[in-house]
């Protein structure tokens, strides 16, 4: 059969061209018997017609064409009419080989396609639609195509029997405008030599103590330090496992349980990051309280430590690849990973810290345990062991840390033995800076991007402080600490678009924000370490922080409260920087560079002060089995929903995001969402808001396909806990929760309901929306209006108190009232009651919560002017307690909405710590 297209385009001089023919892979007898796997039979249902019967479908078989015409990027479908027979509910794997190393098939593209259907039916499937897996060639260079029945967590239907007719590649004109640009091989980028000596920074930690004795902030540091190695030194020394039974259940990575015979070897592996990571956690403090105070109990507890490291080789075990129970270990392993970055790091940190304090014989085993750690990363990249050095994948923390690793150690050992380790790490680090985005911003989003760049800047404070400053040259070192402060939404909440587990930032701020500001000085930096992470971690990175800082004289400045991250396709925007109080939101486009991404192309979330309006469902632990159908795919974001089965892989989707207007007042966007779902031929979402409360988000959307009535379209994630109240018919509809209004119109009629959804998104559980159509239809125009009353600071509606006070007359107040706080607290149960506190005979602690009130009817018999007096105690190491004052439900005036209490000393737990506190002083 001939197929033919009626679109045509310019090109040239505007000279007219005819589309490209249809690129034929099967359509007759001759065709067929090019395909291995396949065997031509009459086609069932089709009297006269020819088809490929794939017989393999239901056990394990495959069915190949190899080779197939090379260059498709002409066309931009692959279609196939499909006859399914027994196979409801079957999954198939198709592949696309684009291998640059022709002995290799390890670089191709691939798509899963879902049966669930019985008879034929027409499968159209947008190229763009595959996921790229390692460093495919490109669509211009195929190598062969392949259907799968088994493998990449898939198992054969048994009975299953399909038949093929027509298979041919397609040109779209829809598809055609909106090409994704292409992939470019990436190489390493030229960087200049350096040759001055190797040597780790020399710390002057007597100097950074002596500070410590006349600064507050780094005083509260080395005391909290302090007081957490003197808690850890209690601890065992972490020891490694040899067995999965010996290693607690709590401490297991749960993926193990759905790894099979692969359980205990991956088991092993990830125990080592984890034992990596509390070295870090642990044993460096306690070497810091040991340099301060040159304690027996920290030298030897370290000393123990140390030398129980020293017999850990390698530092990580292979194994970490092999979750998936059909995973097979190379024969040399899997390579250097986490645990290697994790360990490396804090044992060079701990032999800088200790100094002789370490024996000699110790010293020397972990130096050769360094050296060897070293010599094994240069062999993972001269072998190419590691997944991500096979596939030149620069992007990711997995090649980050080892890398990291590699330069600090070299440093550490000094000499020349290790000078082309050294340049390989900074080759390998400098590739990494290219390739993410020249704003700041990292490819694998917030929690990811916080690891990495935390092992990154390591490496370039290292570097730097010994003179080299390469890694410094690029766009993403110097603009990382804007893309983290504007990854800070109201409420603390965090923009955790892609991959993230964390949801809320909070105030202290991360060791890779801390050392990029000591780096890069940016201004907005410091206003953030001033005003959006107020609290300094009391750890090493904290400690050189300050130091550093205390001295250098910055004029901080207050960032823009808005940003577009062209590399991430992310745009952020909030009405004010109060850290409680003001209305924000962030928007996801999509890249084909989005790496641990989630199927959140198009998404939006909105937040109003503490209160979370929209939200995504977030990222669970990797062992919950509800992650790939309610929390990564579409169904657990604000977007279109696929009529096929929910997509699951986490590579990126051509999804841009055009700027139209961004300022302090709002801003508009239009997110080009068509090549980020299957069924979808075009879907485009605009989107307005303005700073008072108000967004609107229009869709257009496009089927490549009938969409049967009943059939859920959109979703909008709430931020309630509990039942929405839903209202409406036809095609308008209102949504109202927790003082915020959505009303949904359709150019057709609509169905709305709601249901519970899980989620890790700082809620605990919420109200999911769901938009369906009544009927059958292709296409579908939604209006979706928002709005809600921003929440503004307590007392920002009452007057100064200066105002205030010119009210009244002057006059004393002569009463005296003295009432007990446990009788304020009501039935708030999140209150408790002590009466061992030293110095009161009963009092009330856990005063922690938002919304969370002292509250007593007090008889005022005379008019004047009272003083209030708190008796409180409290400890600096928790922040400095702020409340506000009510009278008669309404905040007096401005300053009563902020009332700070300093620090007294401590808890009254050993001691009288008590203070009388009046309020306004």
């Amino acid at each position: 059969m001939k197929f033919a297209l009626s679109a045509l385009f310019a090109f040239g001089m505007g000279v007219l061209a005819e589309a490209p023919a249809p690129l034929v892979l099967l359509d007759s007898a001759e065709s067929i018997g090019a395909w291995r796997g396949l065997k031509a039979v009459p086609a069932p249902e089709r009297p006269g017609e020819t088809a490929a019967q794939w017989a393999g479908a239901g056990t394990g078989g495959v069915a190949t064409l190899e080779p197939v015409p090379a260059d498709w990027s002409g066309h931009h479908v692959l279609c196939f009419d499909l006859h399914a027979a027994g196979a409801a509910g079957a999954s198939f794997i198709l592949n696309a080989v684009s291998d640059p190393a022709p002995e290799g098939r390890g670089n191709y593209f691939l798509t899963k396609l879902v049966v669930d259907w019985e008879g034929w039916r027409e499968v159209r499937i947008p190229l763009v639609g595959f996921q790229r897996v390692r460093a495919p060639q490109g669509w211009q260079a195929v190598d062969s195509l392949t259907f799968h029945s088994r493998g990449w967590n898939l198992e054969p239907t048994p009975g299953a029997v399909l038949h093929l007719a027509n298979v041919r590649l397609e040109y779209n004109e829809r598809l055609a405008r909106r090409q994704p640009p292409p992939v470019h091989r990436r190489e390493p980028p030229e960087i200049g030599g350096w040759n001055g000596p190797l040597r780790f920074p020399d710390i002057p930690w007597e100097k950074v103590f002596a500070f410590a004795e006349t600064d507050g902030t780094a005083k509260r540091l080395v005391a909290d330090i302090s007081r957490r190695a003197k808690s850890y030194v209690e601890e065992p020394v972490t020891v490694r496992k040899f067995s999965l039974d010996d290693i607690p259940e709590k401490e297991r990575d749960g993926r193990y349980r759905y790894a099979g015979d692969n359980a205990e070897v991956f088991a092993l592996a990830m125990h080592d990051c984890r034992c990596g990571s509390m070295l870090g956690g642990r044993m460096v403090p306690i070497a810091l309280a040991a340099r301060l105070t040159g304690e027996v109990q920290y030298v030897d507890w370290v000393n123990r430590q140390l030398a129980e490291v020293a017999t850990w080789s390698p530092l990580q075990r292979p194994g970490w690849t092999q979750y998936n129970p059909n995973a097979t270990l190379p024969p040399g392993g899997d390579g250097n990973w986490l645990a290697t970055g994790y360990s490396m790091k804090a044992i060079v940190q701990t032999l800088q810290l200790m100094g002789d304090r370490v024996p000699a014989d110790l010293r020397a085993s972990l130096r050769a345990l360094l050296q060897k750690e070293i010599d094994s990363i240069r062999d993972d990249w001269a072998s190419r062991r590691p997944w991500f050095v096979r596939s030149n994948f620069p992007d990711t923390n997995q090649w980050v840390l080892p890398n990291m690793a590699m330069i600090y150690a070299s440093l550490y050992l000094g000499g020349e033995r290790n000078r082309e380790a050294y340049e390989l790490g900074v080759r390998n680090l400098a590739w990494t800076c290219a390739v993410q985005g020249e704003d700041g911003s990292w490819s694998e989003g917030l929690s990811y991007g916080l690891m990495s760049a935390e092992y990154l800047f390591w490496a370039a404070w290292a570097m730097h402080a010994n003179g080299d400053e390469r890694l410094l040259d690029f766009g993403f070192a110097r603009n990382y600490n804007n893309w983290l402060i504007h990854m800070a939404m109201p409420g603390g909440f965090a923009v955790n678009a892609y991959d993230c587990g964390l949801n809320q930032l909070g105030e202290t701020p991360h060791d890779s924000f801390l050392l990029s500001a000591l780096l890069v000085g940016l201004p907005e930096a410091y206003w953030a370490g001033e005003n959006l992470f107020r609290q300094l971690p009391a750890s090493y990175a904290g400690l050189l922080y300050r130091y550093a800082s205390a001295s250098r004289e910055m004029t901080p400045a207050v960032p823009e409260t808005f940003a577009f991250f062209p590399h991430q396709q992310v745009l952020t925007w909030r009405s004010n920087w109060e850290r409680n109080h003001g209305m924000g939101l962030w928007i996801r486009g999509g890249s084909t560079r989005d790496s641990h991404c989630h199927r959140d192309n198009g998404h939006i979330s909105v937040y109003n002060g503490r209160t979370p309006v929209l939200i995504e469902a977030g990222t669970p632990s990797y062992d919950d089995r509800e992650m790939p159908v309610k929390y990564s795919p579409a169904a657990g974001h604000n977007m279109l929903q696929p009529a096929a089965a929910p997509e699951t892989d986490n590579r990126g989707r051509h999804t841009p995001l055009t700027v139209q207007r961004l300022d302090p007042d709002g801003g508009a966007v239009v997110v080009d969402g068509t090549h980020a779902l299957p069924g979808v031929e075009e879907w485009l979402r605009a989107i307005d808001w303005d700073r008072g409360g108000r967004v609107r988000i229009a869709d257009t959307v496009g089927f490549d396909h009938e969409v049967g009535g009943g059939s859920e379209v959109f979703r909008w994630h709430t931020g309630s806990p509990v039942p929405v109240e839903i209202s409406g018919t036809g095609r308008e509809w209102t949504v109202r929760w927790a003082g915020a209004s959505l009303v949904l119109t359709g150019d057709r009629e609509l169905m709305v309901d709601q249901t519970p959804w899980p989620d890790r998104s700082g809620v605990n559980g919420h109200v999911c929306v769901r938009i369906l159509v009544a009927a059958s239809t292709r296409e579908l125009k939604l209006s979706s209006r928002l709005e809600f009353a921003v929440a503004e600071p307590r007392g920002a509606q009452s007057p100064p108190y200066d105002e205030y006070r010119r009210q009244f007359p002057d006059g004393d107040g002569r009463d005296v009232h003295v009432l007990r706080a446990a009788d304020m607290i009501g039935e708030d149960g999140r209150f408790s009651i002590s009466e061992t506190k030293v110095g009161a005979e009963r009092s009330i602690y856990n005063w922690n919560y938002p919304g969370q009130t002292l509250a007593a009817t007090v008889p005022v018999a005379t008019a004047g002017w009272y003083r209030v007096f708190l008796k409180c105690c409290t400890g600096i190491n928790h922040g400095i307690p702020v409340r506000s004052l009510a009278v008669d439900g309404k905040v007096p005036f401005r300053e009563a909405a902020r009332l700070v209490f300093p620090d007294t000393g401590g808890w009254s737990n050993d001691r009288d710590d008590w203070a009388l506190r009046s309020l306004g002083q």
